[in-house]
């Protein structure tokens, strides 16, 4: 554990006091920004294709996590060595930890991460087992530089409590657009984060940063009508999935030959306003999470025939 880590725990807690004190003001802007965007509902676009007669299904749960120890529910992740494993993480000022989970919300492992948590929106993974944890919210603009840490998959049979340290550390700095960044994901070996709310549009940016450099990041893509909280890469790094607050969609990707990416939109499902903040593949389906802790999952026929989501019905 580094040594200054206590201190940063004080310096984390002192500012997680600022922020509850401007919460209400600031969940007012923000809220605004969702709803204030041209074509976007809650974070999610109107219908593209009013003709198309939508199935609809109760938006229903697989499992819940136990908000005690996962408080809010970030990131998440499905393991590609360990199968039925999911990774997961707490948003930002809590205690800089990941937890391998199943679907049905059961908490296998807890894992500490020595690295701050100051804002941490999502976690990815590569094909040489190793995790990515991105520090990159920003809701206020208040950092002028955000980092992604890469560590060792743990392994989850091992309940017991762990302890890993990152071994490289990627840091892009802004220049004069201080984005929030709620996505991550990993592909051919870089590391890619996704803007929530970026001039007007979301955006993908490929961070270019050898091991503990810092390096301004690089605009690859932009994302219409949606407010991105989650995103994640399947594991051929063909397609692109994205989870805003009502709605999720798919994308072909294809890499051109100047590095940026050509997003071709495939399909997509809609939910209830809510705060859903993450989403991974799991094969063709995708897993989603929400701030409550609960875990949903959508199947690639769901997604194919953009099946539309409602409340459960109130029980009796």
């Amino acid at each position: 554990m580094p040594s200054h880590y206590p201190i940063l725990r004080i310096m984390q807690r002192r500012t997680r006091i600022v922020w509850l004190g401007i919460a209400f003001v600031g969940s007012a802007a923000c809220i605004s920004s969702y709803w204030g965007v041209p074509g976007i509902a809650g974070g999610f676009p109107a219908d593209p294709s009013p003709d198309f007669d939508h199935p609809t299904r109760r938006w229903l749960p697989v499992g819940t996590m136990d908000r005690s120890v996962v408080r809010e529910s970030s990131g998440i992740v499905a393991s590609r060595r360990h199968p039925g494993i999911f990774w997961t993480h707490s948003d930002s000022l809590n205690e800089p930890m990941i937890f391998a989970v199943t679907l049905d919300g059961k908490i296998v492992s807890r894992v500490a991460v020595e690295a701050v948590n100051w804002d941490w929106e999502d976690i990815a993974i590569d094909d040489d087992g190793r995790l990515y944890i991105g520090d990159t919210g920003n809701n206020y603009g208040w950092f002028h530089q955000r980092t992604v840490y890469r560590i060792p998959e743990p392994d989850p049979a091992f309940a017991a409590f762990q302890r890993v340290a990152p071994t490289a550390t990627w840091h892009f700095a802004y220049s004069d657009n201080r984005f929030d960044a709620e996505g991550l994901f990993v592909r051919a070996d870089r590391a890619y984060v996704v803007s929530k709310h970026d001039r007007g549009r979301s955006r993908v940016y490929r961070i270019d940063s050898d091991n503990g450099e810092t390096t301004a990041p690089v605009e690859v893509a932009s994302i219409d009508q949606i407010v991105v909280t989650g995103a994640d890469v399947s594991a051929d790094g063909r397609r692109l999935v994205v989870c805003g607050l009502s709605g999720a969609r798919r994308y072909q990707l294809n890499e051109i030959d100047d590095g940026s990416f050509d997003l071709i939109p495939l399909d997509s499902i809609t939910y209830p306003l809510q705060s859903v903040e993450a989403c991974c593949f799991d094969g063709d389906a995708i897993v989603l999470t929400n701030e409550g802790g609960r875990i949903y999952r959508v199947t690639e026929d769901d997604f194919a025939a953009g099946v539309r989501f409602q409340s459960p019905l109130p029980e009796n």
